[in-house]
């Protein structure tokens, strides 16, 4: 497991997950911040275990995500939909 800094981590979701506005479903494998990755570990969500993301690499085929928030600009969708 790595710890701190930039460091990021491999982790299998372990059900369907909504993380910083993005979507993910159960098996997919996600590459997270560790801090986060480490919350949603003792949250139960999902699973760092290295024989857990290998089977879902290898046996299900999954390739890893790597996780970036979905920034939703209200101001810019406001204008946007006036526009229309």
């Amino acid at each position: 497991m790595a710890k701190g800094g930039n460091k990021l981590m491999l982790v299998r979701v372990l059900a369907d997950l909504l993380v910083d506005g993005k979507s993910y479903a159960a098996n997919d494998v996600v590459e997270f911040p560790a801090e986060l990755a480490e919350s949603r570990v003792k949250a139960g969500q999902v699973d760092d275990a290295e024989a857990a993301v290998d089977y879902c690499v290898k046996e299900l085929g999954k390739k890893p995500i790597t996780h970036e928030p979905v920034i939703v600009d209200a101001v810019a969708d406001a204008v946007a939909d006036g526009a229309e």
